[in-house]
């Protein structure tokens, strides 16, 4: 999984996975 080591991905996959979790 290549993106999450890139900080600015990372925050966009935790943003993105975060939500997929509360919903």
């Amino acid at each position: 999984v290549f993106f999450i080591k890139t900080p600015i991905n990372r925050g966009i996959f935790e943003e993105i996975f975060g939500e997929t979790l509360k919903s």
